[in-house]
């Protein structure tokens, strides 16, 4: 997964056709050995919270190990990826004020989207679950491999899976404001 700000400061170094600036590519250049390592960066828990909802028990559970977050040094975006396990389980991510773009890398499911307070979404000691079943939500929508989806500011997301036999794997940007 890769995933880049926008950006019109790029400095060409010849591998395209386009306008090279040699003289500021050198001078941006560092000439610095590292590994690999040095320019990869490693996943941590996802803390904002994120809720599993066990429609069977009724059950709301605060368990973000199934959520992974990669914060890069900008403050453009951040990337989590989701990789969830139980099918009877609703994988609750709460709202953020950043608009989030997903995509599916693995597996199918479902997706629904709401906000807490207009009527969609209960928030009790300090879980929540959502006022319908998950089938008979007007805003949502199935989703497979290869599907990307746009989710507006302040909106909570729910994710189901389909399947006990593959998981379901997701990543997804958002601004971090």
């Amino acid at each position: 997964m890769e995933c880049m700000a926008n950006s019109d400061n790029v400095i060409r170094a010849g591998l395209t056709p386009k306008l090279r600036d040699v003289p500021n590519l050198i001078e941006n250049l560092t000439y610095l050995a590292a590994g690999q390592e040095s320019h990869v960066i490693q996943p941590t828990l996802y803390r904002h919270t994120c809720t599993i909802y066990d429609s069977n028990s009724g059950i709301a559970l605060s368990i973000p190990w199934h959520t992974k977050i990669y914060s890069p040094p900008v403050t453009e975006f951040s990337v989590i990826r989701m990789t969830f396990y139980l099918t009877f389980a609703e994988h609750v991510h709460m709202a953020i004020n950043g608009p989030k773009i997903y995509l599916v890398m693995e597996g199918r499911g479902r997706v629904r989207w709401g906000r807490l307070g207009d009527g969609v979404l209960n928030s009790s000691h300090g879980s929540v679950s959502w006022d319908k079943d998950f089938d008979q939500y007007e805003r949502q929508m199935a989703i497979q491999k290869g599907d990307a989806f746009f989710v507006a500011a302040g909106w909570d997301v729910g994710f189901r899976m389909d399947s006990e036999e593959e998981l379901l794997d997701v990543y997804g940007a958002f601004v971090p404001v």
